[in-house]
C-alpha cells in the first residue's frame, strides 16, 4: 500500500522503456572507462575490459549462430524467438560477463542453482531449451552425465576454475572464446528480448519466468528508488561497492548485488 512507504519513497516510477541492461551498460561505462568496475579474487577489471569482454562474448555467440531469430511481435507471449544460455557458474566475473554478453547478443541467459543433482540439472536444462550452457570446470563432471540427454544444446563455454577437470569433449574454454572474437559493437537489443529467471523448485519443480529487459530497467529504477533517502547521505556514490556474497544465481542477489548497482 502506498501509505506504508517512507515519506521520502515515491509510489511511482518512471520507466525508460526504450532502454536495455546492455544499453545501460555501455552508455555508463562510456563514462568511466578506466575506473574499477569488478573485482574477483586478484582480478580487477575496469569498466572498459568489462564492455570489451562482453563484447566479445556477445560477438562469439552471433558469429556461431546464436542471437534472436523471430521477433516478439510474431510471438505469442509464452514464445521465444531467441537463443537460450545457462549460467552454470559460482559467482565470479564470468557471471556477469556471460549476463551482460547475453544480452548483447540477443541470446536470453537463465540461472542455474549449481547445487542441483543430475535430475535436477537435466530438468532445468531441458524445460529451458538451453542451446549453450557456460560452466566452471568443477561441474564438468555431474555436467557430462546428463549431456546425452540434452540434445538440444550446441555450444558448451567452460570457464577454468581450480578443480583442474579437464576440457569437456566438444566444449571451448571460456577465455579462448573471447580471445577468438572481437570488440565491434553488437547488432542493437531490443527492449522486449528476454531473460529467464528459473525459481528455487523448493515447492516443487523449478518454473522459468520469463523477464524483458523493460522489466529489468523498472527493476533497477525500483531499487534506486526504495533506497534514495539513504544513497542521497552518500558523497559520491562512484565510492559505493557491492559485495556479492550470496550466489548470483538468486534473485535477490542478482537484482541488489548487479543489477542495482549497474544503475
Amino acid at each position: 500500500m502506498s501509505d506504508s512507504y517512507p515519506s521520502s519513497v515515491t509510489t511511482y516510477i518512471h520507466c525508460v522503456q526504450e532502454f536495455t541492461v546492455g544499453q545501460v551498460h555501455e552508455a555508463i561505462a562510456n563514462s568511466r572507462l578506466d575506473e574499477e568496475c569488478l573485482v574477483f579474487h586478484e582480478r580487477r577489471l575496469t569498466w572498459g575490459q568489462v564492455t570489451a569482454r562482453t563484447r566479445r562474448l556477445a560477438n562469439f555467440l552471433n558469429d556461431n549462430g546464436f542471437g534472436c531469430s523471430t521477433e516478439r511481435a510474431d510471438l505469442a507471449p509464452q514464445d521465444s524467438g531467441q537463443d537460450h544460455l545457462a549460467i552454470y557458474l559460482h559467482n565470479g566475473n564470468e557471471y556477469l560477463e556471460c549476463m551482460l554478453g547475453s544480452f548483447k547478443a540477443r541470446v536470453a541467459p537463465l540461472n542455474i542453482n549449481y547445487r542441483y543433482v543430475a535430475e535436477e540439472l537435466q530438468y532445468v536444462f531441458t524445460d529451458s531449451a538451453a542451446s549453450v550452457i557456460v560452466f566452471h570446470s568443477t561441474f564438468a563432471p555431474l555436467l557430462a552425465s546428463v549431456l546425452p540427454q540434452l540434445p538440444k544444446v550446441r555450444l558448451l563455454l567452460q570457464v577454468a576454475d581450480d578443480s583442474a577437470q579437464p576440457l569437456l569433449p566438444g566444449a571451448v574454454w571460456y577465455e579462448d572464446a573471447l580471445s577468438a572474437s572481437h570488440e565491434a559493437t553488437p547488432a542493437p537489443a531490443q527492449p522486449d528480448d528476454l531473460y529467464i529467471l528459473y525459481t528455487g523448485g523448493t515447492t516443487g519443480l523449478s518454473k522459468g519466468a520469463v523477464l524483458t529487459h523493460r522489466n529489468i530497467v523498472a527493476a533497477i529504477l525500483q531499487a534506486e528508488t526504495w533506497f534514495a533517502p539513504a544513497l542521497e547521505r552518500m558523497p559520491d556514490l562512484r565510492k559505493v561497492n557491492s559485495i556479492a556474497a550470496l550466489p548470483l544465481y538468486h534473485i535477490f542477489a542478482l537484482t541488489l548485488c548487479f543489477l542495482f548497482y549497474l544503475q
